[in-house]
């Protein structure tokens, strides 16, 4: 059974430019070809367009067809995520001394029909939270509504039905870059320690909200749906050029 991270959930919920016309019941194919539709034929429409992947979502999932016949899986390489996972334990420990927590490194990892993932922190019946360490001052966001993308957001809606909490905290920390990762850039974006660690420290919270996660379940229904489909067509390609 193929699952979505939520990391990449948010790549499928982008919006499509039009109608998959696979999804529409016949009777509905007639108001589709409409120039002009009423707000009605809208609204009857609306549904399947919200459920209509966007050609970013098919490119995304064409490259996870591969990755699944295939039998590989590529990870992303870069040096923000480099300081990300060099300093993941750090980032819990620095909110802490901040916030006077005690939050631990959450290992435990749940699956849904749609869904598979692993939050950094669970605060149990409370929240999740999900820690960020920011490359440098420069990518740092100061203000909660810089702190906001997409992407984590739909991560932290996917976190929030998995953990069956709530609220959602994405927290955007700033902490020293290690020597070796920092290389020929300025130092004084990434050295960082003398900074008043309350100002190394931005966060967005996110409410449930289930009706968004219907939408959630829609668009992956569809997206596995989808995926699938690209499996068999390369599967009977291969097997018609053998």
């Amino acid at each position: 059974m193929i699952r979505f991270h939520p990391s990449s959930v948010g790549l499928l919920m982008t919006d499509a430019q039009s109608i998959d016309r696979s999804l529409l019941p016949l009777e509905l194919h007639e108001i589709a070809d409409k120039a002009r539709k009423s707000d009605a034929d809208k609204e009857k429409l609306a549904p399947y367009k919200e459920m209509s992947l966007s050609a970013g979502a098919k490119t995304y999932l064409g490259a996870l067809a591969k990755e699944f016949l295939y039998g590989y899986n590529k990870v992303a390489e870069t040096k923000y995520m480099d300081k990300g996972l060099a300093l993941e334990q750090d980032a819990i420990e620095f909110l802490n001394r901040t916030r006077f927590k005690r939050y631990i490194k959450n290992t435990d990892r749940r699956e849904s029909e749609f869904l598979t993932g692993e939050c950094d922190i669970y605060v149990p019946g409370v929240k999740t939270i999900d820690t960020k360490v920011s490359w440098s001052l420069d990518t740092f966001p100061a203000l909660s509504a810089d702190a906001h993308d997409s992407l984590y957001e739909w991560q932290g809606r996917s976190y929030m039905k998995l953990w069956d909490v709530p609220e959602h905290e994405v927290v955007h920390v700033m902490l020293d870059t290690p020597d070796d990762l920092i290389r020929y850039e300025q130092r004084e974006l990434h050295l960082v320690s003398h900074i008043d660690p309350a100002m190394r420290i931005t966060s967005v919270t996110y409410k449930r909200d289930f009706d968004l996660e219907r939408k959630l379940d829609a668009k992956c229904k569809v997206a596995r749906d989808y995926l699938m489909h690209l499996v068999e067509i390369i599967n009977a390609e291969h097997k018609e050029a053998a």
